[in-house]
């Protein structure tokens, strides 16, 4: 039996959020931009270990925007998270996907608020099944070299070399696995959705966390 999986994605609703989307205004005039832990820098490291604590304090919302558990944010690796405190820890009770996390501080007008920066790895690329995986890409002359792609190497040496631009994407992402899944996950450069289980989506939503929205997914599958 498939286990049901959801991809959690960012409110884009104004009467949850606000009247701004992505809710993150830019930065405080403290943050230090030029610094070699700035956002900036972090972003360079899109699915990567970083050995050290991003800058993270000054991150502003818009005025209009409200507080929730959930902030949309462009800032840094994309497909990063910021999520409040008590929803990070809701998500710890269950099976996390590599990632980091950091402190963050985000800031409205003269209101400073606590949350968690997560930093997905994108680990799981290694343990796909490229020959059960079904990819495309905008450029349909490159179809035929994905075909070729059987195991992790010939992904890179196709993403590396081939794909210019970054735009290949799964269609059906599988994942091997030896019973475990984890509840809370990205795949990798070729699939940045957000995937939670649907126990982890039912805990979310029981605790009515906010700046969410679910839609369920058809393109994963463990096996």
């Amino acid at each position: 039996m498939k286990t049901p999986f959801y991809i959690l994605e960012p409110s884009v609703n104004s009467k949850v959020i606000g009247t701004n989307y992505p809710q993150c205004a830019g930065l405080a005039k403290h943050y230090k931009t030029e610094s070699s832990l700035s956002l900036s820098k972090f972003a360079e490291h899109k699915g990567l270990w970083v050995d050290y604590h991003p800058e993270l304090d000054g991150i502003k919302i818009y005025s209009t925007t409200k507080w929730t558990d959930f902030i949309s944010c462009s800032l840094g690796p994309g497909n990063d998270s910021i999520i409040s405190e008590r929803m990070f820890q809701s998500i710890q009770e269950f099976s996390i996907g590599e990632i980091q996390s950091f402190d963050c501080f985000i800031y409205k007008s003269e209101e400073r608020k606590k949350y968690k920066w997560i930093h997905y790895i994108y680990s799981l690329e290694r343990k796909v099944d490229y020959n059960k995986s079904i990819f495309d890409h905008p450029d349909k002359t490159l179809l035929k070299e994905i075909k070729k792609i059987n195991n992790y190497d010939d992904f890179l040496k196709f993403y590396d070399t081939v794909d210019r631009f970054g735009l290949i994407r799964a269609e059906k992402t599988v994942i091997k696995t030896d019973g475990h899944q984890p509840d809370f996950f990205i795949v990798g450069r070729f699939n940045q959705k957000l995937y939670v289980s649907e126990r982890l989506a039912d805990k979310i939503g029981e605790a009515h966390y906010t700046g969410i929205e679910f839609t369920q997914a058809n393109d994963i599958l463990f096996g």
